[in-house]
């Protein structure tokens, strides 16, 4: 089996935790940071691409650093478009419910 396929969602697991303690610990009235939330994201799975570069070569089998970077890159904009899929179904499953009440 291919160690990628394990790669790839285990970073956009961890850089969509990452980003949720970030939203919690940054208060409401702070748009600007949350604004910023995708540019972090991708850097936070650069970061994470990286480290398993070099943390464990073995088991990564990318052949060069530039390619871990960018498959860390878009793990963490991956976490970013499901965060933002999550929020699109919770938005429509409220509206929905607006319209069974009124």
């Amino acid at each position: 089996m291919d160690i990628n396929v394990i790669f790839m969602p285990l970073i956009a697991v961890l850089v969509y935790s990452i980003m949720e303690v970030f939203k919690a610990f940054v208060p409401r009235g702070k748009e600007k940071w949350h604004s910023l939330i995708p540019i972090l994201s991708s850097f936070c799975g650069g970061l994470l691409g990286l480290g398993w570069y070099f943390l464990s070569p073995e088991l990564a089998l990318l052949p060069n650093v530039g390619t871990a970077v960018v498959m860390g890159v878009i793990s963490g904009l991956g976490a970013t478009g499901g965060n933002q899929v999550f929020k699109q179904f919770q938005k429509k499953a409220s509206k929905d419910e607006e319209k069974e009440v009124g």
